[in-house]
């Protein structure tokens, strides 16, 4: 009898541990998808400021400055976007995340005049903020995005579609002016569409 009590007591751990790795497998796979997902956004993020390689140097250095925007925040430094619409923010601003944040607007580009040589962009950073979303019309790219400055400028008249069956179909009954990109960074306009960045999602 001690013999068979003893060995359900070891059955009963043995039953435990094994529950244990197996929970301990699945926190692992949890925690590689997480790594491999950080990994994607970080590539990602990587890639939306590929496009604007060049926008640094000693020339852009002293027109900053000069301009006033020596210590200015890049567009990169305030986004923030749905996951699942990175790509599609990547397609719509690709080279222009390193554009530079203007409270003085008609400063910043009368101060361009004096640059010599490189590149460089500018958006305003003051005006009304982006309202919420208008439940009578499509979801634009702008109600997924957020970031300290207005976006309109940027991203007005710019629908959302989640496939491209979806956004063929919303493309038709769009404004000559307005657009629709797909998840996946498909953009469409009338007549015309955007190059793709490369997928990095």
């Amino acid at each position: 009898a001690r013999a068979n009590t003893q060995a359900e007591s070891a059955q009963k751990e043995l039953t435990a541990v094994r529950g244990q790795a197996e929970r301990a497998a699945l926190t692992l796979t949890g925690l590689r998808t997480r790594l491999q997902e950080t990994g994607s956004e970080i590539a990602a993020l990587e890639a939306m400021q590929g496009g604007t390689a060049g926008t640094h140097g000693e020339n852009l250095d002293r027109w900053r400055k000069i301009a006033g925007l020596d210590s200015a925040a890049r567009l990169i430094d305030g986004l923030s976007v749905d996951k699942e619409w990175t790509q599609a923010l990547e397609t719509v601003l690709y080279g222009r995340l390193q554009d530079l944040a203007a409270r003085d607007f008609n400063a910043a580009i009368t101060a361009l005049d004096r640059l010599d040589g490189g590149r460089i962009g500018i958006f305003v950073a003051t005006g009304e903020a982006y309202r919420a979303a208008d439940r009578n019309r499509p979801p634009q790219l702008l109600d997924k995005v957020r970031a300290p400055w207005p976006l309109r400028a940027l991203l007005d008249g710019i629908y959302v579609a989640d496939d491209l069956q979806s956004a063929l179909k919303l493309r038709a009954t769009l404004a000559d002016s307005e657009s629709v990109v797909t998840r996946s960074g498909l953009w469409l306009g009338h007549g015309h569409t955007a190059p793709r960045t490369r997928r990095t999602l």
